[in-house]
């Protein structure tokens, strides 16, 4: 064992490094001579490399990254590197809290045509339980309380606190997912972008909260336009009329006989909204629209979110 300042060994460099470019290995690492006349040199650094990663299934993803090694000042007729074995050696490797070593392997660098240079590729795999249990399973509650602000009675007072304060909560998670994730835009998360969506929905509830609770207490002597009635009509389907009761109801007619004498047959028709409506009674129907609209957009955006695979 001699020091490795008597020998001669060629410098190795980092061609991605994050900061600064330095040797592989410092010079109080010893080197062994065998009698043969072979050398072997084993020598320990810590790496700060740069990586290219996808956060697309944030906190999901899967990452792949390449460490390059380089040769400065060489030719190929001096320098030659030979992969023994092209799995790198994990005897000394302990496991991390927050990434799976999925893959581990040496190659020769693809872009450069040279000798002297070396790619360690490395596949990281994240584990998501965390994520899972403290940002996606609140968000997921969150955007559920959301429509359930139309159920709340307006004399309350509550509704707007009610919205503002989901709205805070999720701009306050996403805030947390963006530290906790690379500064990426190309691709972009698709959990962030869900959750841009759900403050956009939870905006827009807001906003839907504030205006129908100045519908409710509107002047009495201010009659309802025909063009609401005529809206909200178009926008009521069977099962909101249901939760309403009392906007359209079912009239049937069993074989009456009109003044011609000729028999009618059997009609089910659904009363429109009666000519004296008050902006009690309208506002309660947008409430009840709103709910099922409102939860309907948020079940399907949901669906859409799990099944392009990121839950």
């Amino acid at each position: 064992m001699v020091p490795s300042t008597t020998v001669w060994y060629p410098e190795i460099y980092f061609l991605n490094p994050a900061d600064k470019m330095v040797p592989v290995g410092k010079k109080y690492f010893k080197a062994r001579v065998y009698d043969m006349g072979g050398v072997s040199r084993i020598v320990g650094s810590i790496i700060k490399t740069t990586c290219d990663v996808d956060i697309t299934y944030f906190p999901f993803d899967e990452q792949t990254c390449e460490i390059d090694f380089y040769t400065f000042g060489h030719s190929s007729n001096e320098i030659f590197f030979r992969i023994s074995e092209t799995d790198i050696d994990l005897t000394y490797f302990r496991k991390n809290a927050q990434w799976e070593v999925t893959e581990s392997r040496l190659k020769p660098h693809d872009k450069v045509k040279f000798n002297g240079t070396i790619t360690a590729v490395i596949g990281l795999k994240r584990y998501p339980e965390y994520f899972i249990v403290n940002i996606l399973i609140p968000v997921l509650f969150l955007c559920l309380l959301n429509p359930f602000v139309f159920l709340l009675p307006p004399e309350s007072g509550e509704r707007i606190s009610y919205t503002v304060t989901i709205f805070l909560s999720l701009a306050v998670f996403m805030t947390l997912i963006n530290d906790n994730m690379p500064k990426s835009s190309r691709p972009m998360s698709r959990l962030s972008i869900f959750l841009v969506i759900m403050i956009g929905f939870s905006t827009a509830l807001c906003i839907l909260a504030i205006v129908n609770t100045k519908l409710y207490f509107r002047d009495k002597a201010i009659p309802v336009s025909s063009w609401m009635k005529k809206t909200m009509d178009i926008l009521k389907f069977k099962w909101c009329s249901k939760l309403s009761g009392r906007c359209r109801s079912k009239v049937t007619h069993k074989n009456d006989t009109d003044k011609s004498g000729d028999s009618q047959e059997h009609k089910d028709v659904m009363e429109p909204f009666p000519e004296k409506t008050t902006w009690k009674k309208f506002a309660t129907e947008i409430d009840i629209v709103a709910f099922c609209y409102t939860l309907f957009f948020l079940a399907l955006t949901c669906t859409i979110f799990i099944i392009t695979g990121l839950i």
